[in-house]
């Protein structure tokens, strides 16, 4: 009887163990680099566009540049300060890219904000932890 339940609370730490990972692996959100993205300066000029378009909240897929839609984001947001691109989230986990309004930019580069990390050509990595 002890060897059954044994087995059964090492199967269960297995399989939270691997939960554990997968959720890391898939959601968790990291800092991306410029090294991951070949058109940045594509996706800076397609997110102003946006940006300056009047277009407020979440963007409707066919709204979107090609330079923005190939990063397949589970969801774009348009604000005056800039445009966000998730690309990676699980409820109030999330990553992606931002790219502000000039005068925001100029913000984020003076304190030096832990959230965001500057890839180039006025686009940023963001990373939102809980």
């Amino acid at each position: 009887m002890k060897k059954i339940i044994l087995r059964s609370v090492a199967g269960l730490t297995a399989l939270l163990a691997v939960a554990l990972l997968g959720f890391y692996f898939l959601y968790y959100p990291k800092h991306y680099s410029a090294r991951e993205f070949e058109q940045l300066k594509e996706i800076a000029y397609a997110a102003e566009m946006l940006r300056v378009s009047g277009i407020r909240g979440p963007a409707r897929r066919d709204y979107l540049a090609d330079a923005i839609w190939n990063l397949d984001p589970d969801q774009v947001r348009v604000y005056p300060s800039g445009v966000i691109i998730r690309l990676r989230g699980f409820f109030s986990f999330e990553s992606g890219l931002y790219i502000p309004s000039p005068e925001v930019a100029a913000n984020i580069d003076r304190r030096n904000m832990p959230i965001y990390k500057h890839l180039q050509d006025g686009v940023y990595s963001y990373k939102v932890e809980g």
